[in-house]
């Protein structure tokens, strides 16, 4: 018997009752898939399917457009039931498609992600190119930047 076996043998039941057998097939099946992807991967094939991949990414064209489907299609789910788009909890009378917890987080890692640019002199906006002497991004971005804020004539001010 497996440790998870033998732990699921122990404790016997969870809070509601019923019986954590149940637990070692599925541990043991999540090892198995965790296994395929990781081979998959080294492989350089589609970690859904095992074919080619597609241009770029971990999937093939064909289980990319599929998970593409099926990503819309919760989204489109989550908007009606009035929950939050990435973790599904419940929104109440906001017009927000995201939980206040989900927009602190995405906050949080965007300040993270701009703090790390900073340090490294790379362009804060676009994370591609080197950041301009003095300023915190790029000629292209600085340029885009001044068109949108400006109206396209900076240079004309």
């Amino acid at each position: 018997m497996s440790c998870v076996g033998l732990l699921c043998a122990a404790l016997g039941s969870d809070r509601n009752g019923r019986s954590l057998f149940f637990l070692e097939g599925v541990m043991d099946r999540n090892a198995r898939q965790r296994a395929v992807y990781r081979s998959r991967k080294a492989a350089g094939v589609c970690t859904i399917c095992g074919r080619p991949l597609g241009k770029s990414g971990r999937l093939c064209k064909t289980c990319a457009l599929n998970k593409r489907d099926s990503a819309k299609v919760s989204y489109e789910r989550a908007l009606e039931s009035k929950r939050c788009t990435r973790c599904g909890a419940p929104l109440g009378a906001t017009d927000s498609t995201m939980c206040a917890a989900c927009c602190q987080h995405i906050k949080d890692l965007a300040s993270v992600r701009y703090e790390l640019r900073k340090q490294h002199g790379v362009c804060v906006i676009c994370g591609k190119r080197r950041a301009e002497t003095g300023r915190s991004c790029c000629e292209r971005c600085l340029a885009k930047k001044r068109a949108r804020y400006h109206g396209g004539n900076y240079g004309e001010l």
